[in-house]
């Protein structure tokens, strides 16, 4: 099947992936391998699952809050410290040992979020409100439409 543009492949995609063809994406990417869908079904999967650390590691500073590798690295501490979950020691940062006050603070401002998405979800939205909301709200369609990059460009 040839398509000129990556997003008339998903329909394909989902029907061989449904009846069980093989098939191959030539000169681009299978839609559930791009960066953006992976991306939102991470935030998905962490409003669906609070507790889902590999998801929520992706979504951690994405798009860029401030949260960096060192502070995940002392939230990391704290969760082996304290005997918790990773996502539970996202939610007691001020108890991370020599985190700087910015990251601390972006870590709020993340947990903020989530719990905003998580009442959206709750409230029984429906899936195109909750998508449009995590899109908005993260600040990730913001992020891909002020990019110069070509290829975010694309992504949106």
């Amino acid at each position: 099947v040839f398509y000129r543009t990556n997003a008339q492949s998903r329909v394909f995609e989902e029907i061989f992936i449904r009846v069980g063809l093989p098939y191959k994406v030539v000169g681009g990417v299978r839609f559930y391998e791009r960066k953006e869908v992976r991306d939102v079904l991470a935030y998905l999967r962490v409003l669906a699952n609070p507790e889902d650390t590999v998801p929520l590691r992706r979504i951690l500073n994405v798009p860029k809050r401030g949260i960096g590798d060192r502070a995940e690295a002392m939230i990391d501490a704290l969760s082996l410290r304290e005997k918790i979950s990773f996502p539970q020691a996202l939610r007691r940062v001020d108890e991370a040992y020599g985190m700087a006050a910015r990251s601390s603070n972006a870590v709020k401002r993340f947990n903020t979020l989530m719990e905003e998405l998580r009442t959206i979800v709750e409230s029984g939205a429906g899936p195109a409100v909750v998508l449009e909301a995590v899109l908005e709200r993260t600040g990730y369609l913001a992020e891909l439409q002020a990019s110069t990059d070509p290829q975010d460009e694309t992504r949106i």
